[in-house]
C-alpha cells in the first residue's frame, strides 16, 4: 500500500487558474520489495525485474526516491540543484529563488551590497504593488523561533512611512504600525499569504531608537535580542537579510527624483557632508556610511537644489540622520523658489519646530504641483544651526529637454593673481557659500594694475545665464561695475556685459546671455 499526500498552488490568471504541485509525501507500507523489505526504492526494483516498469522509469523515479542510508550521498546535490548551500551556518543559509524573491537589505554574511535597495520610497512602492504585501526576514544567527520571520501588511503603506528604516533601524509603532491592526507577524509563508489570525504572533514590543526588526515581538511572547540594527549593537541578528516578493512588473515611473542629476548647493560644508549625498540614492541616514549631507554651525543655514528648469512640484520627501542629531531638523523650512537657489518663494512647508531624539526620519511635503525652479532646505531661527539630511527625492513633472545645469563647475579657472588662499578654483566648486570661512570665495591680490578671473569651459557650450554670487561676510562692494566677456574658441569676444555699482552682499547676480 502507497499513501500518497499532494499539495499544489493554484493561481488566477487572465484565462482561468494555474496550478502546480508543491509537494508530494509518500507512505509505503508493505514487505514485498526486493530484498524483502518495507523500501520503496526495493519495491520499485522489484516492478523493474518484473517487466512492469522500464529502466528509463526508474531513472526518473530516484530522482526523488534515493532508498534506504542513501541520504547523505544525494542530499547536497539535491541542496545545489535547488540553489541552496548545504550548512547549518550562514553559509549553509539560502540563495533564494531570484525568480521569487527579491533582495532588499542583510547585514554579515547574509550581505549583498551589489543588490541592496537603499532607497526607503522604492522599497514602500514595490511592496505596494507586489502581490502580497509581505516582507520575508532570515537570520541564521537567530534562535529557531526567529529563523525565519514574515511581517505582513494589514493596511495601505501611508506616503511618509519609511518602512525600510521601520525594519533596518527604527521598529516603532508611533506610526501607521500598530500590532495586529496596521501588520501581522508570521512564521511560516502560508500563513502570511492567508492573514491566518489563529497563528499570528502574539507578542510585540517597540520604541527603541536604533533598534531594528523586531525588537522582542514572539510567536507566543516576549523573545529577547533577536533584533537587527545597522548602527547599534547588542541584537543577535548580526547574519540576516530581508526580502520582498519579485514583481516582474514593478513600475517605477512615479518614482523618479527629478532632483537627481541637478545642480546641487548648500551655505557651507563641514565634516565632509557634501551637498551632494542629498541626491545619492540612499535614504539611509547613518553618518558613518558617508551618505550625509552636512553645513557648518552658522545663522540661517541652507541645503538647496536648482531643477534648471520650471518644474510642477508635487512632493518633497526628506530623510533625518537616524545615528545622531535628529533634532537638528527641527524648525527647517522647505521653500519652492522661482529662481536659480534664490528668487521669489512660491510655497512653503515647515517641519515640526521641535523634533525629538527618537523621531521617525522621514518626512513628506505636499507642494500640491505648484510651479518652480528651486527647492531650498533652510534654518529660519536667529542661531547657529546645521542642515544635515540624508535624502531628498523630489517628484512632479520637469521637461528634462529644457533643463540648464551648470557647465563651469570642476573645469579649469585661473585668476591674474592669488592671495589668503582664495584659489580660482572656488568659483567652480560647485557650492555658492559666500563666506570666508567657509572656504569657497576667490581672492586676488590688492593694488594690482589689472585683476581678472576666468574659467575655460574646455569645449564649445550653448550659453543661455551666467550667475555670479557675491561675497556676503564683507567687502562686498568690490564686485562693482565688473565686466563680464564671453570668448569663442578664435579668443574673440562674443559677448560683453557690464554690471553697475550696486553689489549686493551675499546676492547671485542672473546675466541673461
Amino acid at each position: 500500500q502507497v499513501d500518497v499526500t499532494e499539495r499544489y498552488r493554484f493561481e488566477k490568471t487572465a484565462d482561468g487558474w494555474e496550478g502546480e504541485i508543491e509537494q508530494v509525501d509518500l507512505d509505503f507500507n508493505a514487505c514485498q520489495a526486493a530484498g524483502g523489505n518495507n523500501d520503496l526504492e526495493d519495491y520499485y526494483q522489484r516492478l523493474v525485474d518484473e517487466g512492469k516498469v522500464t529502466a528509463e522509469q526508474q531513472t526518473e523515479f530516484k530522482k526523488y526516491i534515493v532508498g534506504d542510508n542513501q541520504c547523505d550521498d544525494v542530499f547536497p546535490t539535491l541542496m545545489d540543484n535547488k540553489g541552496l548551500a548545504h550548512g547549518s551556518s550562514a553559509e549553509g543559509i539560502v540563495k533564494f529563488d531570484e525568480g521569487r524573491w527579491t533582495f532588499i537589505v542583510g547585514e554579515g554574511k547574509l550581505a549583498q551590497p551589489e543588490k541592496q535597495i537603499l532607497n526607503g520610497l522604492q522599497v514602500t512602492e514595490i511592496i505596494r504593488q507586489s502581490r502580497f504585501p509581505i516582507i520575508k526576514r532570515v537570520c541564521p544567527s537567530c534562535d529557531g523561533t526567529h529563523a525565519t520571520i514574515y511581517y505582513r501588511r494589514l493596511t495601505d503603506i501611508p506616503d511618509d512611512l519609511d518602512i525600510l528604516d521601520l525594519v533596518m533601524n527604527n521598529w516603532f509603532d508611533t506610526y501607521a504600525n500598530t500590532f495586529n491592526e496596521d501588520f501581522a507577524l508570521y512564521s511560516t509563508y502560508e500563513d502570511a499569504v492567508l492573514d491566518n489570525e489563529v497563528n499570528r504572533w502574539t507578542f510585540c514590543n517597540f520604541n527603541d531608537a536604533g533598534v531594528g526588526f523586531p525588537r522582542d515581538c514572539g510567536p507566543t511572547g516576549r523573545k529577547n535580542h533577536q533584533w537587527n540594527s545597522y548602527y547599534r549593537g547588542g541584537g543577535a541578528a548580526g547574519d540576516h537579510a530581508f526580502y520582498v516578493l519579485t514583481n516582474p512588473d514593478f513600475d517605477e515611473t512615479e518614482l523618479r527624483n527629478i532632483a537627481a542629476g541637478k545642480t546641487i548647493y548648500q551655505s557651507s560644508t563641514g565634516w565632509g557632508g557634501l551637498a551632494e549625498r542629498a541626491v545619492d540614492g540612499s535614504t539611509v541616514g547613518i553618518g558613518g556610511w558617508g551618505g550625509v549631507t552636512h553645513t557648518n554651525w552658522q545663522v540661517g543655514a541652507w541645503w538647496s537644489v536648482w531643477l534648471g528648469a520650471d518644474a510642477a512640484v508635487d512632493m518633497v520627501y526628506v530623510w533625518n540622520r537616524i545615528d545622531c542629531c535628529r533634532d537638528r531638523v527641527g524648525g527647517i523650512r522647505v521653500e519652492l523658489l522661482d529662481g536659480i537657489n534664490d528668487g521669489n518663494v512660491v510655497a512653503f512647508k515647515d517641519f515640526p519646530a521641535s523634533v525629538v531624539w527618537n523621531s521617525l526620519p522621514m518626512y513628506a511635503f505636499d507642494f500640491e504641483g505648484k510651479v518652480g525652479q528651486t527647492i531650498r532646505l533652510r534654518h529660519t531661527s536667529a542661531g547657529n544651526k546645521v542642515v544635515s539630511v540624508a535624502e531628498v527625492i523630489v517628484t512632479g513633472d520637469i521637461n528634462e529637454s529644457e533643463v540648464q545645469r551648470n557647465v563651469a563647475v570642476g573645469k579649469t579657472a585661473t585668476q591674474s593673481t592669488t592671495c589668503h588662499g582664495g584659489a580660482a578654483s572656488r568659483a567652480v566648486d560647485g557650492s555658492i557659500a559666500s563666506s570666508w570661512n567657509y572656504g569657497s570665495v576667490t581672492h586676488t591680490c590688492y593694488n594690482q594694475p589689472e585683476t581678472w578671473w576666468e574659467v575655460d569651459l574646455g569645449d564649445e557650450q550653448h550659453i543661455t545665464a551666467i550667475h555670479v554670487t557675491n561675497r556676503y561676510d564683507c567687502c562686498w562692494d568690490r564686485l562693482n561695475n565688473f565686466i563680464v566677456e564671453v570668448y569663442d574658441f578664435k579668443d574673440e569676444v562674443i559677448y560683453k556685459y557690464q554690471h553697475g555699482v550696486t553689489s549686493v552682499r551675499g546676492e547671485t547676480i542672473t546675466i541673461e546671455v
